[in-house]
């Protein structure tokens, strides 16, 4: 892969989606093998002013933990994690692992106990953010157990994950406004409805969304991006929903899920393959059995699985669902110290209507852009 894309992908997280200022404080938590992000966005920072601090993260690093710490002990105030979350004025996180198996062979209930761990730094870090005193991002950075992941080659995959980020075009800033004015549209169709309802094969669904502010994510916290979110009424989401691509929790692969909800609450939900994950991922907290975020893809230069949920989500044609905490700016008052998100592809059979009339079918918007 060349430079330029990852010094675009890097001037992008710096000046838009962080804005980092003079005298401010940006953590990033990266695997060692991104460190050709890492350091760009280190040096763009420094040059703004910033202080950086790069925390070591990754699935090859929790793993040892998780294998060896008890669950009464991962599950025990991570008071380092709580610290960086009360004092940074930025985080960047960048997707990014040496390998795609890091945490085979870690009990299944080790990571939702990592979770509830680091679940009072990620309140502070939600209530900063919504005070506007803390900046957040999610970046992805290729590597080669992606692409394996993927079915491509390293550089196959960098030039769809450069190109779905924007970062292969000389003015990567101005195609995400452009973006995000066709978003913003589709939002002012969205904002004036009450009942959302997705169907396909396997799945009906029905939530409500009126009086919820749906979010415009267009290079705001993730790159790639491309969707525009809510947090549905908490009590809302009834039907079943089928999971069309496999998901990773804790590190196990988790396939064929089909979620049955009432009331807004998971009453029955299975796998085809680790189900067992898929159940102590539910079993997180109250509030893991709960929608805590309904969002639509609009990235349709991503048209492909490639077993990253970052990018999954976004392929236009899709929805996904997050299992957990929602986002206090969309409204949503779901606490949990999970957000698992998980995808529904449309663009075969599926249909989005608001409020009985089709917004999209097959994947494709009705009278919009």
């Amino acid at each position: 892969m060349t430079d330029q894309p990852v010094d675009r992908m890097a001037m992008l997280v710096v000046e838009r989606m962080l804005a980092i200022g003079d005298g401010e404080t940006l953590v990033i938590e990266a695997d060692p093998l991104a460190a050709p992000l890492v350091e760009r966005v280190a040096s763009r920072a420094a040059t703004r002013g910033a202080h950086v601090v790069h925390v070591i993260a990754g699935e090859r690093s929790l793993a040892p933990v998780l294998a060896a710490a008890s669950v009464a002990t991962l599950e025990r105030e991570h008071r380092a994690h709580s610290a960086l979350m009360a004092t940074a004025d930025a985080l960047l996180r960048i997707d990014c692992e040496s390998t795609s198996d890091g945490l085979v062979g870690v009990p299944v209930d080790r990571y939702p106990a990592y979770l509830r761990g680091r679940a009072p730094g990620a309140a502070l870090r939600q209530a900063r953010s919504l005070a506007g005193e803390l900046r957040w991002a999610v970046a992805l950075h290729p590597c080669a157990a992606f692409a394996d992941a993927a079915g491509l080659s390293l550089a196959a995959y960098a030039d769809l994950v450069y190109r779905a980020a924007r970062c292969d075009e000389p003015d990567p800033v101005a195609a995400w406004t452009s973006q995000g004015e066709v978003q913003a549209r589709l939002i002012e169709t969205l904002s004036a409805g009450s009942e959302l309802r997705i169907t396909a094969p396997g799945t009906d669904l029905v939530l409500r969304v009126d009086g919820r502010t749906w979010r415009n994510s267009c290079a705001a916290r993730n790159l790639p991006d491309g969707e525009v979110f809510t947090g549905p009424h908490e009590r809302s989401a009834t039907g079943v929903i089928t999971f069309t691509y496999p998901a990773r929790h804790g590190g196990r692969t988790v396939e064929g899920i089909r979620v049955e909800l009432r009331d807004g609450e998971v009453v029955a939900a299975s796998a085809s393959v680790g189900e067992d994950a898929l159940r102590a991922a539910l079993a997180t907290d109250a509030g893991a059995r709960r929608v805590g975020e309904i969002g639509i893809g609009t990235n349709y230069r991503l048209d492909r699985f490639t077993a990253r949920t970052l990018l999954d989500e976004k392929v236009g044609g899709t929805v996904h669902v997050a299992f957990g905490s929602g986002y206090p700016e969309t409204g949503s008052t779901n606490r949990s110290a999970a957000h698992w998100d998980l995808v529904c592809d449309l663009r075969s059979g599926g249909a989005i209507a608001l409020d009985g009339r089709a917004i999209q079918r097959d994947g494709v918007f009705i009278d919009h852009a």
